[in-house]
């Protein structure tokens, strides 16, 4: 992803995930692993680190567990 797109593809990601009929179950699935104090592998196909979708999906996971 280029960084001059990165928000664009955030907010588009954010929506899908959130209007999207799997991330719930995935997310669920993902929440009873953390419960039990497991580790949630994301991977990315990105060359940036910090340039994302893994990044993007960790934060929307983050702001559904905080709900």
């Amino acid at each position: 992803h280029k960084a001059e797109n990165f928000a664009a593809f955030t907010e588009k990601y954010r929506t899908e995930l959130s209007t999207g009929s799997a991330a719930p179950v995935h997310m669920k699935t993902a929440a009873e692993h953390l419960a039990k104090g497991e580790n949630v592998t994301l991977l990315y196909g990105a060359k940036d680190p910090k340039l994302n979708q893994a990044v993007v999906l960790r934060d929307w996971m983050n702001g559904m567990m905080d709900k």
